[in-house]
């Protein structure tokens, strides 16, 4: 049966690998053959067996196929993308405040072209300040808004908004249109599931509206409101911060561990009532159940509640089922109700989590106390999910294990159990318990990080380096008895000893983040490592060095940093400068800013970058082309045209970035230094700014090679046709971050490698970039 399970998982799991769908001509062809196989190997025992599981297989492949299928098939048609429409719909999710904005589900109404009910939910954002009304789950509205479809950063170590909105099934997102008022429909009252759906969103409304009134003015009463009905909107990012740092956020969402760990603690209570094993399985449900619903049935809830389904099911068979068996079969249910879910980290954190939790319990089942187990395979999980919290996170803090040791116990039997009990009329004084209780669980976690260092980063693993360290994770966790049990320790030794890749000595690797509209690059040479500007600031609470450069840097290996060049100082170039310092000290900064200048407040070793600086790193020169002195003094330039110039030799190779320079600034570089403009790569001045790149500037760098940095879809319509046109006039090979990801580039002496982030790892769902394959052949010299 558990072969049966992989095979019928395995198909739904390389579906969402595949950079395509499967075409029906090539499942009608494998059905072809399969039937074939059946007449060849009906009399064999063993062939039997590989038939079924290749059936098993290709229906998990077909299932998964045709559901993406049908999803893609309601998907925003293209012409209606970033176009401003009137939408009629209601509200199927609660109003959350995130970032400055109020996000929330709409289902357009049935009949709709653009906006297919059951299937293209949007999330719709609008300003708290102009929002015109209380909104609640169930009200029908009419907006004017502007859509379009999900398109996310692809970077090293980042976070791919784009994938989690396919995983959750968010086809087309938009903003509000703050010019027009909108318009209140009434209630919409539907029947059916979607009835259900909204009868259960209104209870939850009225529970948060409930539990915003008791818990007023607590420190803690927004996490209280998160752990009980989901909504972390209300959480301070200082309050996330102080749970990420010791490795506890997990535990301050609605999580399969509150889920599982309520469900057995509903049972026990039951078990002083009834000794029926049935009817306390049974209760447990219940109460998971009710919990999942009340938590908004997220897909953590769905995940978790699967398992308890299939375990409560097994309870009530004569003849119990292996604990493996469970799993896989809790995971083929899962994704057989959404095989999206694989897509999501938390999948496999939590049957990650669950599989060593069984790992480690299976040896000790019936031999210790319900709490003591508990605790016993909370700690075992805690410490496997090690390797795979580096690989997705790239950082893990040294603290979680402490942490999670006492936090756990306390947020999963003590503060959720009370303050669902303070649900219930007359028992208020439960919730101001559970609010006691997390202000002391707080007070832990902060003294733990005050007396500890900063989370370990490491760089991203090498898939063979995690392999090697979950099987010593498994190693340590082995059954007492088994000899040598600390020699798995040699396993884990590889997350932090392993080799971190660098360019030899000569080269020079440059990392073109995908920050949106802005700009972010990051120079490696053998031994140093240099960043270019930190991209821009998403709102007061987000910028692009926490979310982009910072995973990247991370991912790379990168423990320190050599310097910064902050090119000028619009926002969205250096939108991310505090928080990229506030994570690495930098030796210095260089920038033509002066240092009475607002943005280096508080930021030590400014230098100012003018003309003939010159430094080499390992072969690599380095040298600033502009701005001169008097340019930095003259009043009648603008912050583009007093931006640093960086020009950069590998051997025979250049690279030219000019950060936002308009056309002044290109002729003043054509009269001072024609001779130096000559690159072979060329980050194109100013995003492709119709100011820039004029033909003379242009035919003076001759590129081979033209990154563009730009946002989708960007305000501005950077880059410009025209000067699109004119790079590709000048036989230069364009790309561009918005179509493709994060670009590398490894240089050395006379060639030239290009990497798209974006074709590593294809997605069916995605847009293809159109310079997969970058067409520039390796470089014999300079030309």
């Amino acid at each position: 049966m558990r072969l049966l399970l992989c095979a019928w998982i395995l198909g739904i799991l390389v579906l969402q690998a595949a950079p395509r769908l499967v075409p029906l001509s090539a499942l009608e062809g494998a059905s072809l053959v399969w039937a074939l196989g059946v007449g060849a190997l009906r009399h064999w025992p063993r062939g039997r067996s590989m038939l079924l599981f290749l059936a098993l297989f290709l229906g998990g492949l077909v299932m998964a196929n045709e559901r993406a299928r049908l999803r893609m098939a309601h998907r925003l048609p293209p012409r209606w993308e970033h176009q401003n429409l009137t939408l009629t719909g209601t509200l199927i999710s609660l109003p959350e405040g995130r970032a400055g904005a109020l996000h929330f589900k709409v289902a357009a109404d049935p009949g709709s072209l653009l906006f297919p009910a059951e299937v293209a939910l949007s999330e719709f954002a609008l300003p708290l300040h102009d929002a015109p009304a209380e909104l609640h789950p169930g009200q029908r509205w009419r907006w004017q808004c502007r859509v379009k479809s999900p398109h996310g950063q692809v970077n090293p170590g980042g976070f791919d908004s784009a994938t989690w909105a396919w995983s959750e099934g968010i086809l087309t997102q938009g903003s509000i249109d703050r010019r027009t008022p909108p318009v209140f429909l009434g209630w919409s009252h539907p029947g059916g599931i979607r009835g259900l759906h909204l009868f259960i969103e209104a209870q939850r409304d009225l529970l948060r509206q409930r539990l915003r009134r008791q818990l007023k003015d607590q420190p803690w009463g927004p996490v209280l409101i998160a752990l009980v009905i989901g909504d972390q909107s209300t959480i301070s990012p200082a309050d996330w911060q102080l749970f990420w740092a010791t490795g506890v956020g997990h535990l301050i969402s609605i999580s399969g561990l509150h889920i599982t760990m309520l469900a057995g603690l509903v049972a026990k209570v039951t078990g002083l009532l009834s000794p029926s094993l049935r009817i306390r399985w049974l209760a447990g449900w219940l109460g998971a159940s009710a919990y999942a619903l009340i938590a908004g049935f997220s897909l953590p809830t769905q995940r978790t509640l699967a398992m308890i389904t299939v375990l409560t099911l097994a309870r009530f068979q004569k003849r119990p089922l292996p604990p493996s068996t469970l799993l896989l079969l809790a995971a083929a249910l899962t994704l057989t109700g959404d095989p999206f879910a694989s897509l999501s980290p938390s999948f496999w954190l939590s049957f990650g989590a669950v599989s060593w939790m069984v790992y480690a319990g299976a040896h000790q089942t019936g031999r210790l106390p319900f709490w003591k187990q508990e605790i016993h395979s909370q700690w075992a999980a805690t410490w496997a999910m090690v390797p795979l919290l580096i690989w997705l996170f790239g950082q893990v803090s040294w603290i979680s294990p402490l942490a999670n040791a006492f936090a756990i116990p306390l947020v999963s039997l003590g503060v959720v159990p009370l303050a669902l009990l303070g649900l219930i009329p007359g028992l208020g004084f439960c919730l101001r318990m559970a609010h006691a209780l997390m202000t002391g669980t707080a007070w832990g976690l902060d003294w733990l990080v005050r007396h500890s260092g900063p989370p370990l980063a490491l760089p991203t693993p090498t898939l063979p380096v995690l392999i090697v360290a979950t099987l010593g994770v498994g190693f340590l966790l082995a059954p007492r008895g088994i000899p040598g049990r600390w020699a798995g320790c040699l396993g884990l030794l590889g997350l932090v000893v392993s080799p971190l890749p660098r360019p030899d000595p000569g080269g020079l690797w440059l990392d073109l983040l995908d920050v949106g509209q802005g700009l972010a690059v990051v120079l490696r040479t053998a031994r140093h490592t240099l960043v270019v500007d930190t991209g821009p600031r998403v709102s007061s609470e987000q910028d692009a060095g926490e979310r982009v450069v910072i995973p990247a840097l991370r991912s790379f290996g990168v423990r320190q940093l050599d310097g910064l060049l902050l090119s000028h100082g619009d926002l969205d170039h250096s939108g991310g400068l505090h928080s990229l310092v506030s994570a690495y000290p930098v030796p210095w900064i260089l920038s033509p800013l002066p240092a009475s200048h607002p943005l280096l407040h508080g930021i030590p070793h400014t230098r100012t970058c003018v003309a003939g600086m010159h430094w080499n790193w390992e072969g690599v020169d380095f040298e600033i082309l502009y701005p001169d002195p008097e340019d930095l003094s003259d009043p009648t330039l603008k912050s583009n045209d007093r931006a640093c110039v960086l020009r950069l030799t590998v051997g025979r190779l250049h690279v030219l970035l000019p950060a936002d320079i308009e056309a002044r600034s290109e002729q003043a570089l054509l009269e001072r230094s024609p001779e130096k403009l000559q690159a072979d790569v060329l980050i194109v001045p100013h995003h492709g700014s119709k100011t820039s790149s004029t033909p003379a500037f242009l035919q003076a760098v001759a590129p081979r090679w033209s990154l563009f940095s730009v946002g989708d879809h960007n305000r501005f319509k950077h880059p410009n046709p025209v000067v699109w046109m004119r790079y590709g006039e000048a036989h230069s090979e364009r790309l561009r971050t918005d179509q493709c990801g994060a670009l590398e580039l490894h240089m050395a002496d006379h060639q030239i490698q290009g990497t798209v982030l974006r074709a590593v790892f294809p997605h069916y769902w995605e847009s293809r970039c159109p310079e997969t394959e970058p067409k520039a052949p390796p470089l014999e010299g300079p030309h």
